[in-house]
């Protein structure tokens, strides 16, 4: 089977994908966590990344398990395209970990991008991924979603959430 797609140089290349390996579409690829999850899991599965950031940019190696998609996840045409057109029409997608999103470090005020791509972008993610009848979504968050824990407390699934920040 064939998929267009950007490898390494960043250039549209026909590949062959093995039907036998799990699949892994890796949102947030280009992010501290996403490039320490493609090495952890790149030789036992096959991963799709999607990340706003080139694969040399992020300074991610080439790997034969590893298919690099440039995607804004805001923009709704191009990932639902990058979803099902481009990764889920060619193969199997198994499970999704999502983990782009997007804080500003800087002023602590109402960002559009923050709300189109935690929110929006999160949502329309989970709905093209029923029509893609995946095993499992896994989705990180950060602590900025919670309120922060007393000094010695702990912060877990059932902890307050902050939800006016930023």
């Amino acid at each position: 089977m064939s998929l267009k797609l950007a490898i390494c140089s960043q250039e549209k290349s026909d590949i062959m994908i093995e039907d036998q390996q799990e699949s892994v579409l890796l949102t947030g690829a280009s992010g501290f966590i996403g490039r320490h999850l493609i090495e952890a899991l790149q030789d036992q599965f096959t991963i799709f990344a999607m990340a706003r950031r080139t694969q040399k940019e992020a300074g991610i190696p080439c790997h034969p398990n590893l298919h690099w998609n440039l995607v804004d996840i805001t923009n709704d045409e191009e990932l639902t395209r990058t979803i099902l057109e481009t990764i889920g029409s060619a193969h199997k997608i198994d499970y999704v970990v999502h983990l782009a999103a997007y804080y500003g470090f800087g002023d602590q005020v109402y960002n559009d991008l923050y709300e189109q791509t935690n929110v929006v972008a999160t949502r329309r993610i989970l709905e093209l991924c029923k029509e893609c009848d995946i095993k499992r979504f896994i989705f990180a968050s950060s602590l900025v979603a919670s309120d922060f824990p007393e000094p010695g407390d702990l912060v877990y699934e059932k902890s307050a959430l902050n939800a006016v920040f930023p």
